[in-house]
């Protein structure tokens, strides 16, 4: 996706901004206003630490 985004000259969240738009309105509604930018890091950051977390639990 990068490689695509660099190759056409296109802006990398741009070309994610359709997948990242449900996303921010799912924390305006929670009462957290983020840019496209900050809603796709913290979903990241969330995602990790659910996979770091269950991965911790399986291994115990």
């Amino acid at each position: 996706m990068i490689e695509y985004a660099v190759v056409s000259g296109k802006n990398f969240i741009g070309l994610i901004e359709p997948g990242l738009i449900p996303l921010q309105r799912l924390y305006a509604k929670l009462g957290i206003n983020l840019s496209l930018g900050e809603a796709g890091v913290v979903s990241l950051v969330l995602i990790l630490v659910i996979l770091v977390s269950s991965f911790f639990l399986y291994t115990k």
